[in-house]
């Protein structure tokens, strides 16, 4: 699914707009919800394929919150977050 964070120019404007916060402060408090997890995973691939976003993402937390996902999500998680740390 194509999504607007996706988009090459989208990333700078929706990381000033405090997604990668919002992003982190949902993974965290509902650690157990894959979807989220995912979510939060896909965002972070995406906005990284901008290098400019790559550092926000890493000084907010990001790289630690995608780490931090349970053991027992890893399986339907493992390719959103290998993606994510990828690009960062």
């Amino acid at each position: 699914m194509d999504t607007i964070h996706g988009y090459p120019g989208n990333q700078a404007p929706i990381v000033a707009k405090g997604s990668i916060e919002v992003a982190i402060a949902a993974m965290r408090g509902h650690p157990d919800d894959v979807e989220i997890q995912r979510d939060g995973c896909g965002l972070f691939s995406n906005l990284a394929s901008d290098p400019g976003s790559q550092a926000p993402i890493i000084a907010r937390g990001g790289i630690e919150v995608v780490i931090a996902m349970d053991q027992k999500q890893l399986n339907a998680l493992e390719w959103a977050e290998a993606k994510a740390l990828d690009r960062l």
